[in-house]
């Protein structure tokens, strides 16, 4: 541990802090008593002081992670550490510090209890200063007002859109390890050019167009070879000539002489 290496606001918040602690343990606040009850408290030795542990419930709880925080944030510059998060360490203790000012103003203004009760002890103001020394100590160390402020305004862009980023140059990182040497880059393989794609059928309003109808082959030339001739052979016989009529008239023959028996006048109708 070199505490040469911390920076003046880094001394200042440590220096707070320690103190801060102890001033915890101190009386911050008192019973308003007098008289008779003064006189039976001094002869019992009765504390009427409480301290910040006894007099909260839950404000010693938010200044001891402060002072935590702060330790931390001087023991990891003095040692030489880096710390990898999302915000800078001095940013972190500035805002809790000034949070728990605020809170240790309020509870002496409006202290626990009854106010005509209740005194307001020199603990309770000597630990107004620390805290305040303590967040003046964090925003030395953390650059400024104007870095913190824009440290904070980029926290809350990356955060509203969804991408982390690194802190301002005040901010402590850890390092990354250094990559792999460079190597020779191999040369792609050339690739022929890809013909290009049709239409997207389905894109074209238009129907498609008919296919085209076959023409009708006009016939070629016969180049079947005759077929041979039978040889001659025996024939069938001539069938015989047939005899015409004779186209002379036939004679008239007599009529038949009358038989007996016959009616002279013919058959009648």
């Amino acid at each position: 541990m070199d505490v040469n290496r911390l920076s003046r606001g880094e001394r200042i918040a440590g220096a707070a802090a320690v103190l801060l602690f102890i001033d915890m343990f101190l009386s911050w606040y008192s019973a308003n008593i007098s008289g008779a009850l003064s006189a039976a408290a001094n002869r019992f030795n009765v504390d009427t002081s409480v301290s910040a542990w006894q007099a909260f419930s839950t404000t010693d709880i938010l200044l001891l992670i402060t002072i935590v925080v702060a330790l931390a944030m001087v023991g990891t510059k003095a040692m030489g550490r880096a710390v990898n998060l999302p915000v800078s360490l001095p940013l972190v203790v500035a805002a809790l510090g000034a949070l728990m000012t605020l809170l240790v103003l309020w509870r002496i203004i409006n202290q626990p209890g009854p106010n005509d009760f209740i005194n307001v002890e020199y603990g309770a103001y000597l630990g107004l200063i620390l805290i305040a020394a303590l967040t003046y100590g964090a925003i030395l160390a953390g650059g400024g007002v104007d870095t913190m402020r824009a440290e904070a305004e980029s926290l809350q862009s990356h955060a509203t859109s969804g991408v982390g980023t690194a802190g301002p140059a005040g901010a402590t990182s850890v390092a990354e390890p250094a990559g792999p040497p460079p190597t020779a880059a191999t040369p792609a393989p050339v690739q022929s050019p890809m013909p290009p794609a049709a239409p997207d059928a389905a894109l074209d309003p238009s129907p498609p167009p008919p296919p085209p109808t076959p023409q009708p082959t006009p016939p070629g030339p016969d180049t079947t070879p005759p077929a041979p001739a039978p040889p001659p052979g025996p024939g069938p016989a001539p069938a015989p000539p047939v005899p015409t009529p004779d186209p002379s008239p036939v004679p008239d023959r007599e009529p038949a002489p009358p038989q007996p028996g016959d009616d002279p006048m013919g058959p009648t109708a």
